[in-house]
């Protein structure tokens, strides 16, 4: 499934911007209550700095915790100008149903990089 690119600016180091160039599974799709799955983001570094993976970590920011591992993750490899990152989540649906929102973001210290979100609806 492929998610139209989103774009987000102001929150960027240097004041650049990233893109969201593939998500899966795509927002408002439906899962089963209590199931898990996996999430992947593909983005787009669209500013001039580099994102290092010693300095910025992938992190839970608020919303639904529907994630099943730790709330803060190293950036697996350096990612340059124009570069892609992929990001991948082990996650679980509530047993409840209704929508959810999880809001992650690639954080440098305590600036966000990126921010990216899933929702989910839970029959």
């Amino acid at each position: 499934t492929f998610t139209p690119t989103r774009s987000y600016g102001g929150d960027a180091v240097g004041g650049g911007t990233c893109s969201i160039v593939y998500q899966d599974p795509a927002d408002d799709s439906f899962i089963t209550a209590g199931k898990t799955f996996s999430t992947r983001w593909t983005i787009k570094n669209t500013s001039s700095k580099m994102w290092r993976r010693d300095s910025v970590d992938i992190s839970f920011i608020s919303g639904q915790a529907l994630h099943t591992g730790a709330s803060a993750l190293d950036l697996p490899y350096d990612v340059g100008p124009n570069g892609l990152a992929d990001i991948t989540i082990d996650m679980q649906a509530p047993s409840a149903g209704g929508s959810y929102t999880t809001n992650w973001a690639l954080m440098e210290g305590s600036v966000a990089v990126c921010r990216f979100y899933l929702v989910i609806r839970v029959p």
